[in-house]
């Protein structure tokens, strides 16, 4: 598909991933009405509202938005870490219950072992499925060569780089051999060099496995890099405001200027739900200091300032 056609017609109809429209009726993931709420001690506050999302298998899909829009709790029903209040969620027709080793999940932060070596980390994941010890290592190893840290392999975490930890907690996810990654915000820890490099890699990794990846960031060109489609989401109740499929050739890189263009345009449509944020925060602290003036300083304080210190 011509770029050019591209950019006129993705903000206005959702174009379909085209080699997947005949397979639209067997979605890997489909998740329904999806509705998520959290209590508090200021009351019920609605997280997810009426979320209706389908991901086709091999599908390399973006979550984008503002920090606090449910892109992580999405994610986390998708996993079976959270169970939504009402809808359905589910893999392959099936019901999500809970998490199962069909769905790996790659945090923030690595969550290595820190007592373990690279290998041993990974070996770890392949401890239920390979019993015999040098088979298991042997097939450790083939996980960290396809993220290029075989010679590490003695090394323990503290003794990597945040990227090369990031890429121990990628080979340990893929040994598990699941359906679906899942990538919560894998990549806002590190430096800008060392994301780039790793943006190549898990499209590379994405190419070669043909796995079902589920990436959630608030960075666009991140998303746009990787994605095939990038899921644009509002906040406060968090829902899918838009869809864009992205079908600029492979690999990516962010400094590419299509890529940077199509960025800016799904930056521009998602400058209102910031701005939504800001403006409530700011609402918010004009009342707090309001009350404050009114002789009750205590308002200001943090819901968990008796039992934390003084909240701040």
């Amino acid at each position: 598909m011509e770029v050019t056609a591209l950019k006129s017609a993705v903000f206005d109809t959702p174009i379909p991933y085209p080699e997947t429209v005949e397979a639209a009726t067997a979605h890997k993931i489909s998740l329904k009405d999806i509705n998520v709420r959290f209590s508090s001690k200021q009351g019920v506050r609605s997280v997810l509202e009426n979320v209706n999302l389908n991901i086709n298998a091999g599908e390399f899909v973006c979550l984008v938005g503002p920090s606090g829009c449910g892109k992580s709790t999405l994610l986390n029903v998708i996993a079976g870490l959270h169970r939504a209040d009402s809808g359905s969620a589910l893999k392959d027709g099936k019901a999500i219950t809970g998490p199962g080793p069909d769905r790996a999940v790659i945090f923030q932060e690595a969550a290595l072992f820190p007592w373990l070596s690279a290998v041993q980390n990974v070996e770890f994941a392949l401890k239920s499925s390979i019993r015999d010890k040098k088979a298991r290592r042997a097939k450790a190893l083939e996980y960290l060569g396809m993220v290029h840290l075989a010679r590490f392999a003695a090394s323990y975490p503290h003794e990597l780089s945040g990227g090369m930890r990031q890429r121990v907690a990628i080979a340990r996810a893929l040994a598990l051999n699941p359906d679906i990654l899942l990538m919560d915000e894998p990549f806002a820890a590190l430096d800008a060099q060392t994301r780039d490099i790793l943006l190549i890699e898990v499209q590379r990794i994405w190419q070669e496995t043909g796995k079902t990846i589920i990436f959630v960031t608030h960075n666009v060109l991140e998303a746009v890099a990787l994605g095939d489609r990038v899921l644009c989401m509002g906040v406060r109740p968090g829902c899918i405001r838009q869809e864009i499929t992205v079908a600029l050739p492979r690999p990516r890189a962010v400094e590419e200027p299509e890529t940077a263009r199509l960025a800016k345009r799904i930056m521009t449509h998602l400058r209102s739900e910031i701005d939504k944020i800001v403006q409530e925060e700011s609402d918010h602290a004009a009342r707090e200091l309001a009350l404050a003036g009114d002789g009750d300083p205590d308002r200001l304080r943090h819901t968990t300032a008796n039992t934390m210190g003084d909240g701040i």
